[in-house]
């Protein structure tokens, strides 16, 4: 009956330990998912700032050669709203000498 006892109570130690032990491998395995998912986390928030970094840089270049097409296009623009001008010049002047001559010092 002792030696049952005994044989019982080496058993229980034994699941125990085994007990002990699988619980310090699980603990090992959360430990290892959890420092394995921040480091994805980490490489997943680098590859989005890279991603967002990329496209910025692409929307600059897009807009740079957008703004360098209006100043373009517009600058087409003033240069024939100058001519037009230019070309009236003399035909202002003229009128604004005939009306000062016409009417004199009143």
């Amino acid at each position: 009956m002792k030696e049952l006892l005994s044989e019982i109570s080496r058993a229980e130690e034994q699941a125990d330990a085994i007990r002990q032990k699988a619980a310090e491998e699980a603990r090992g395995m959360i430990q290892s998912v959890e420092e394995a998912c921040a480091a994805a986390a980490r490489q997943s928030q680098k590859a989005a700032r890279d991603a967002a970094g990329r496209l910025m840089e692409e929307t600059r270049t897009s807009a740079r050669a957008e703004i360098g097409r209006l100043a373009a296009e517009k600058g087409v623009q003033r240069e024939l709203l100058r001519q037009m001008a230019q070309r009236r010049i003399p035909r202002t002047a003229a009128i604004l000498v005939e009306r000062i001559v016409s009417h004199g010092n009143r």
